[in-house]
């Protein structure tokens, strides 16, 4: 018999923390491309800004990713990086150039992602979690965790549920009217 994950949460009880996070293609082919190409550059972790929407549905608040941006970012190393506040106005200046998409609809901001190059996409206990706690007073922020490198789907999604950072099921939709329909369903 398979003994749930204690660190993996779909029910909760805080109805301020996301229950579920979808990705659209879209946002987590960003992400994968961003984090590579700083890697290949300069050999460090990099990161950037996520914006989307938000709903609840049930009593559970649901977060859809449309958008991740490259940010702006400091102290990068092969095993850290620092997201800087500028990447919140950094992401939506990308997001306005792209008029296309900027044109229909309005996006909030959602959380942040960062790179673990040929590392798993775990928080560093002593630094992702310390970084994160800057985040605390927004309870339905999502942290997402990317390897790059670690084949499809290498990534993880945290949020803070009753005062503690715990793993989200994170899933990726196709970035197309089909799915966008079946997401709206739930709103």
């Amino acid at each position: 018999m398979n003994t749930p994950d204690p660190d993996f949460v779909f029910a909760h009880g805080d109805p301020s923390a996301p229950t579920a996070v979808f990705l659209t293609e879209r946002a987590a082919t960003s992400m994968d491309t961003l984090a590579r190409a700083a890697y290949d550059r300069s050999g460090t972790e990099w990161g950037g800004s996520t914006f989307g929407r938000r709903w609840q549905d049930r009593g559970w608040l649901v977060v859809l990713i449309e958008d991740a941006t490259d940010g702006v970012c400091s102290q990068a190393s092969p095993v850290r990086v620092e997201i800087e506040p500028a990447s919140w106005e950094h992401g939506e200046a990308q997001i306005a150039d792209d008029s296309g998409r900027a044109a229909q609809r309005v996006s909030q901001r959602i959380g942040n992602w960062h790179s673990h190059p040929h590392m798993a996409a775990q928080p560093s206990v002593g630094i992702d979690l310390v970084s994160w706690s800057g985040y605390a007073m927004r309870p339905d922020f999502v942290a997402i965790i990317v390897n790059p490198y670690g084949g499809s789907g290498d990534r993880s999604c945290w949020a803070r549920v009753n005062g503690v950072y715990k793993r989200l099921p994170c899933f990726t939709v196709a970035d197309n009217a089909s799915s966008r329909r079946m997401l709206e369903e739930y709103r």
